[in-house]
């Protein structure tokens, strides 16, 4: 991951803290080989992670159909997001100075292949009108190891499980916003569950259940404008919240597969790999698919002890590599 790292022009806490940090930031970096690397950091404030895909998108598909070669710009991004959220204008508090954080956790990628997520789907009991996706699957067997590493770290004993899921909105409100709107347009899908809810099955099945609610819950979110804002990030905080007091165990997951990360060209050809930069924050999971489009990667940050413990879970050594 640090090597990752390097090949971002900011320091990962040192990104959109001051008036002059920009709100995105790219490094090209040359190998010796020939090969490169296109590094991107923008700021969480402006987009989210679809913002962010999309971006990457348009970016190529402009490099590619541009005016002058006789090609048209496909992709536009809009900023029409900013219309149903009030100004808060600039900060007259103190100046802000360079926060100090420690280290950032431990990342490690954990891929699963077609055949172990055939594996777990072929012992799951289908429900009317459920479908496992590759990522439901990898996400309920990934929160079932970290909550069997919350239990190994107290002694054996299960706690309160607390799981968020990014729930794009774009598409699905009334009326709809456009797809290639730009900012934090997301939901957290809140999953709470008891000491006793452990298997990959309940796990899978609550969790879908939750995203489902939080889908249904879209369409008439914009009805709500004076509250849309603390709607939007009240249960992120909710959760982070009661994670921080050391109530309950808490995790969070963000689906990035369907932005197409390999399919982007800047001139060069397509990319081989595709990897995300360091977090500050453990149990905030990202899947994203390998190139070839058959397996699902899990970017996974821990902290030293408890990557330990999560290397050692019996599904994630089965299944993961």
């Amino acid at each position: 991951m640090e090597e990752l790292n390097m090949l971002l022009s900011h320091i990962l806490h040192q990104v959109d803290e001051l008036p002059t940090d920009p709100p995105m930031s790219i490094q090209v970096t040359e190998f010796k080989c020939g090969g490169l690397a296109i590094g991107v950091s923008v700021a969480h404030r402006i987009f989210d992670g679809y913002s962010f895909g999309m971006f990457v998108d348009a970016w190529s598909t402009a490099n590619n159909n541009h005016p002058n070669l006789g090609g048209e710009i496909k992709i536009c991004p809009s900023f029409d997001l900013a219309t149903l959220f009030p100004g808060y204008g600039p900060s007259s508090g103190p100046s802000v100075t360079r926060s100090s954080y420690p280290p950032s956790p431990i990342v490690k990628r954990f891929t699963f292949n077609k055949d172990a997520i055939k594996s777990v789907r072929s012992k799951l009991i289908t429900r009317p009108n459920s479908y496992y996706s590759r990522v439901r699957v990898v996400s309920a067997v990934i929160a079932k190891a970290l909550i069997g590493v919350d239990r190994a770290k107290h002694g054996g004993k299960s706690r309160t499980c607390l799981i968020g899921q990014a729930v794009n909105m774009r598409g699905r409100t009334s009326p709809p916003m456009h797809k290639n709107s730009c900012g934090n347009f997301v939901l957290t899908s809140l999953t709470q569950l008891s000491e006793n809810i452990i298997g990959v099955q309940e796990l899978a099945d609550n969790m879908g259940d939750s995203v489902r609610k939080t889908v249904d819950s879209c369409a008439e979110i914009l009805s709500q404008s004076a509250k849309l804002h603390s709607t939007i990030t009240e249960t992120f905080a909710y959760i982070r919240g009661k994670r921080s007091s050391g109530e309950v165990n808490g995790m969070h997951f963000t689906d990035w597969s369907k932005f197409g990360l390999y399919d982007v060209d800047f001139g060069w050809g397509k990319p081989v790999g595709a990897g995300i930069g360091g977090v500050l924050t453990t149990n905030i999971v990202r899947l994203v698919t390998n190139k070839e489009g058959d397996r699902i990667e899990a970017w996974v940050p821990l902290n030293f002890n408890d990557m330990a413990y999560f290397e050692q879970e019996r599904d994630i050594k089965l299944l993961a590599t």
